[in-house]
């Protein structure tokens, strides 16, 4: 695999290189150097002691890389300070490389009354244990809400009033609003620039996972592409729908049998709808 390297890092290895060759280990070489370029020398020299290096790859950007799913993709980045590897998985995508988790921007969805109201930074209200949770939830997030309004908490942090801003952060003490049909509560949580906001949002919509490590290639996990499998489900179901379908339109041919729409025989129209809907899915 072939890290994708930035030219400080490059620079610091070449010096490295020549210190070593020239026998200049011991510290003269730096002792030559003034205090700032010291410093930096120095800094790029702990820097590469310290590099990790993580499998990079996003499959919003080539939608069919397989690969990325299977953690075996031949790119591996290198994180700079702070930044620890990761693996965003969703429903629709998976995401792999470096990331800081105080820069991460996150949205939650849950769909009970008043569950948007957990402190931001209350960070396992927003995390999942398992894969199977995760999964668990998304599905639960599809259902229909049935027999209640649901109340969302609903704010955002504006910066122009403090106190309304640390109510939505806190959650608790937000207002609230009913949502419309067919919404779920969400909050969005931006790390990076301090910014929090909460509501009503339209379904579907679905959480992500994050899973972060700390060791070079450490995020290579393989993960299952839930759109590959849905997909397929479906078109195992047309595929048992157009089998056993016609079997049972014999078994009731008496009942229909001399029914045309047009002069074309019930039974025609229904089949070649049913082979349609094999082949658009």
């Amino acid at each position: 695999m072939k890290p994708q390297q930035n030219n400080s890092v490059e620079a610091a290895k070449a010096l490295i290189t020549v210190m070593s060759k020239t026998g200049n280990t011991n510290g003269k070489y730096l002792e030559k150097l003034s205090k700032n370029s010291k410093q930096d020398v120095t800094r790029q020299i702990r820097n590469i002691i310290n590099t990790l290096e993580c499998v990079g790859c996003d499959t919003t950007q080539i939608p069919r890389n397989e690969k990325c799913y299977g953690g075996n993709v031949e790119t591996l980045v290198i994180c700079s300070h702070g930044e620890e590897c990761y693996t965003e998985i969703h429903p629709d995508y998976i995401k792999r490389g470096c990331m800081s988790r105080s820069r991460l921007n996150r949205t939650f969805i849950c769909k009970c009354p008043l569950c948007n109201d957990k402190p931001f930074d209350d960070v396992p209200s927003y995390e999942y244990k398992t894969i199977r949770d995760w999964e668990y939830d998304n599905r639960r997030l599809q259902t229909a809400v049935i027999g209640i309004d649901l109340l969302c908490k609903v704010c955002d942090t504006k910066g122009m009033n403090r106190e309304a801003d640390e109510r939505c952060k806190k959650g608790k003490d937000a207002d609230y609003m009913v949502c419309a049909k067919n919404q779920v509560c969400f909050t969005n949580i931006d790390l990076d620039t301090d910014f929090v906001s909460r509501g009503c949002v339209d379904v579907p919509v679905f959480n992500s996972m994050y899973n972060f490590c700390n060791n070079t290639n450490c995020n290579n996990v393989a993960y299952k592409n839930a759109k590959l499998i849905k997909r397929r489900s479906e078109i195992e179901k047309a595929q048992e729908f157009y089998i056993s379908f016609p079997k049972t339109l014999v078994s009731r041919a008496g009942s229909f049998r001399h029914i045309s729409i047009a002069g074309t025989p019930l039974t025609s129209i229904v089949v070649l709808f049913t082979i349609l809907s094999v082949i658009h899915l």
